[in-house]
């Protein structure tokens, strides 16, 4: 799916508000014309009405139909040349978009116009329910982490992990859609939200729907959902049909467990048959708490589907303050 519906919607109103505009644009574009240009109007005024004539003589198969047509190709190229000995040329009509005319599309075809507006309203929904502005990998920054080798991961540095796991999220943006899905683990302050954002960002960009959401508040819509409607909500649907889903925080969430381990396992489950993408972010480290919190049959389905990034480090919101 490209963009979602509510993006969709947002787009072709703007459209509509936008020929609105363009109308009223375009009738006092052509009266400041007619002010300065009587010659015009009559013009127009003898178009409209062999424009009228011409309808109901195609309505009663007149024989005249044809001397009609005739009469207003000559007055067009009559005011064509009027026009152009004047220097102008016929800019009565006004779009904002003189590719589609703010009708959105282009041979059938969905204008960039349309596309770009969609495209915001994605990325002011991100920005509206992310914990910070829409990251991009140029704002992510390697110094905050130490060159240091860590014993508890091999001699392996922080710096050198996080130089392996930024080429993996660069290459996974880069290869959208290739229905692979990332786990990000770790400790809290380390990245996760800012580089599933990166991609998100790129993503995007290209024209993809992504839903960005916190696990904490998205469980917490669906069961209020759920339990008061007795079924399976449209945030679900919707989770379960974009193009890439960031479900962030997984394991920060209340965890009702007759609740919470079924959905996430619907996710998962769904996503992976489709060939959708998913990026899970948790402050969980060990796949024996995923385990001890979800369940082996959610644990085993997000550790089989998923690519591994692990990280490590110290945090960084404390460094930088």
């Amino acid at each position: 799916m490209i963009f979602g519906e509510k993006a969709r919607a947002y787009a072709f109103e703007q459209l509509e508000k936008r020929r609105i505009s363009a109308a009223d644009i375009t009738e006092y574009n052509r009266r400041v014309l007619y002010e300065r240009l009587p010659e015009l109007a009559d013009y127009d005024r003898q178009l409209s009405s062999l424009g009228v004539s011409l309808a109901k003589a195609a309505a009663r198969e007149d024989l005249q139909f044809d001397s009609i047509r005739a009469q207003i190709a000559e007055i067009d190229r009559e005011r064509t040349g009027f026009l152009r000995a004047k220097g102008l040329t016929d800019a009565a009509d006004y779009s904002f978009c003189q590719l589609c005319g703010d009708t959105g599309y282009v041979n059938n075809t969905l204008c960039a116009c349309a596309k770009q507006l969609m495209r915001e309203y994605s990325l002011a929904e991100i920005n509206r329910s992310s914990p910070l502005e829409l990251s991009n990998f140029g704002s992510f920054s390697l110094d905050y982490y130490s060159q240091r080798p860590d014993e508890d991961y091999g001699g392996l540095s922080p710096r050198n992990n996080m130089e392996k796991v930024l080429g993996c999220c660069r290459t996974f943006a880069r290869n959208f859609p290739a229905g692979e899905s990332l786990l990000m683990m770790g400790d809290a302050g380390l990245g996760k939200t800012h580089l599933a954002l990166a991609i998100a960002n790129d993503v995007l960009y290209r024209g993809f729907e992504v839903i960005y959401g916190s696990a904490v508040n998205i469980f917490r819509d669906m069961e209020t959902e759920f339990f008061e409607e007795g079924r399976a909500t449209d945030t679900l649907d919707s989770l379960k049909r974009c193009d890439l889903l960031v479900l962030d925080d997984l394991g920060a969430e209340y965890n009702n467990r007759y609740f919470v381990p079924p959905v996430v396992y619907d996710i998962i489950n769904t996503r992976e048959i489709t060939g959708r993408s998913t990026i899970y972010t948790t402050n969980i480290t060990r796949q024996e708490s995923l385990e001890v919190r979800y369940g082996e049959k959610v644990s085993s389905r997000l550790i089989g589907c998923c690519r591994l990034l692990y990280f490590f480090g110290d945090d960084i919101r404390l460094i930088q303050r």
